[in-house]
């Protein structure tokens, strides 16, 4: 083969975890089994493995001993283990993670942007982290940006040149969400024990706190009547008789397309792959106004506001309510509400030709 046939070497994928986790842990599993589908040799460097998960041919998940330390600095021991393995690793590098990868690393949220966003203090363990990332950042040849919110993080808060940062938006399972029968609807609400007769907003989240759910409990309280609040994940604690704990749910599509509008008020995100796979299900959002994914998200699917201002929030509320009254909420044409292509196969082919481009 050529010296530059980019089929003549592996990708190496680094990532702390290969696991059944959604976010990166999901988006990771998918670019990887993508990459097999099309005939490359993949290789997955993470710190744990979930051995329960079906590894296609192609695909080889090799562990990296970064020591039982504490769980703060494991982040830190990893970084410094991949710092060494990548020196002797032909092929190209893709760092799901603030890890020094050769040839590209994607950014799905920075730490200097949460801290900013969520107005929260500098501390030590924060200080390391955002080490990572400029050591990790400033390596790579390339940044792939999940959002036009990261990329100006990337510029503003890391001082990364432009010509280093290509933003490409994140992809959803097209064949798992979509927009189901009205029947398929009213079976969902009834097998997650749902009412039929009220207005349902999804909170599709175990980290209740970062994602906004007692700014939205407390901006639902005048309308409960009305609402039913409906909370996948970790109990929330003692709640309102409107919020509806449903526990972990294994087809999170299942809750999208149970409710009328799947609501979010998170202090920090850069992206949130929930507004397009709710979208993509046909039900509209109720969103904190920052959200990175608003971006890709045309005018009429969503309902904005901001989580600092209660008022905005009730506001929103009541505009969803008086729109589900009309039975005119649903999204019959997901496709018309997105400003890009989210299938896997296009989103793999748009990083792979800029990570396996020549270098300048």
């Amino acid at each position: 083969m050529s010296a530059t046939d980019p089929f003549e070497h592996p990708i190496h994928i680094f990532h702390h975890s290969f696991s059944q986790g959604g976010g990166v842990e999901r988006y990771s599993r998918e670019f990887a089994n993508e990459l097999v589908r099309r005939g490359r040799q993949v290789r997955f460097h993470a710190r744990r493995i979930d051995d329960r998960i079906s590894i296609p041919p192609g695909l080889k998940v090799e562990p990296v001993r970064s020591g039982t330390f504490p769980r703060k600095m494991r982040d830190f021991y990893y970084h410094r283990a991949i710092r060494r393995l990548g020196a002797d690793l032909p092929g190209t590098q893709f760092a799901m993670t603030r890890v020094p990868a050769r040839h590209g690393e994607i950014c799905g949220g920075t730490h200097r942007g949460y801290l900013s966003r969520a107005r929260k203090f500098v501390g030590l363990f924060d200080r390391l982290q955002i080490w990572m990332e400029m050591q990790s950042y400033h390596f790579t040849r390339r940044m792939i940006s999940h959002s036009h919110l990261c990329a100006n993080e990337l510029r503003q808060l890391y001082q990364l040149p432009s010509e280093k940062i290509v933003t490409i938006h994140p992809p959803a399972d097209v064949q798992r969400f979509k927009v189901p029968t009205d029947e398929r609807r009213a079976l969902a609400r009834q097998q997650l024990g749902l009412p039929q007769d009220k207005i349902v907003l999804a909170f599709p989240s175990s980290g209740h706190k970062r994602k906004g759910l007692y700014p939205l409990i407390d901006a639902c309280r005048e309308f409960g009547a009305d609402v039913v609040l409906a909370v996948t994940g970790k109990p929330p604690g003692r709640v309102p008789d409107f919020v509806r704990h449903l526990g972990y749910v294994d087809d999170i599509a299942d809750v999208y397309i149970a409710a009328d509008f799947t609501a979010m008020a998170s202090y920090y995100e850069p992206f949130g792959q929930v507004g397009v796979e709710s979208i993509l299900c046909g039900t509209r959002l109720l969103f904190e106004e920052a959200m990175g994914c608003l971006e890709v998200i045309k005018d009429g699917a969503a309902f904005t506001f901001n989580v600092w201002q209660p008022n905005t929030i009730r506001r929103a509320i009541s505009e969803a309510i008086e729109l589900a009254k009309t039975n005119q909420h649903r999204l019959e044409d997901p496709a018309a509400h997105l400003s890009y292509d989210p299938s896997v196969e296009h989103h793999v082919t748009q990083v792979m030709a800029v990570l396996e481009k020549p270098k300048a």
